[in-house]
């Protein structure tokens, strides 16, 4: 069966811009990744404070999206405030189906209308 069975190769992309302004366009912060089988998400702010965090090692399907696994998107919000706009850092740190151990991590900007 070896020769029957492909594994894609795995990847983790995320955007560097969220408005969570509640326009249905780019309201959650979505890490998108495929094949991967385990997954952490961390996001923190300006000053290094954990503002979500989300975690799993197994990871069913081979995408991510606010729809498929809705605790690993941020929607804006720290303790149930809308957070301040500004810079904010990700780390994403996995192991692929393919067994390739897959580190991203990055800023982007958070922008709300006033």
């Amino acid at each position: 069966m070896k020769d029957y069975i492909v594994v894609d190769s795995s990847f983790i992309e995320a955007p560097n811009v969220f408005t969570p302004n509640g326009d249905g366009l780019n309201d959650k912060y979505a890490i998108k990744f495929f094949s991967m089988k385990t997954v952490k998400v961390t996001i923190v702010n300006r000053w290094g404070k954990v503002v979500h965090t989300w975690e799993s090692n197994n990871v069913q399907g081979f995408y991510n999206s606010a729809e498929s696994i809705p605790q690993s998107v941020w929607d804006g919000k720290i303790g149930g405030k809308f957070a301040t706009p500004g810079v904010y850092y990700y780390v994403v740190e996995g192991i692929g189906r393919d067994g390739t151990r897959r580190k991203a991590n990055g800023f982007f900007h958070l922008f709300r209308d006033k």
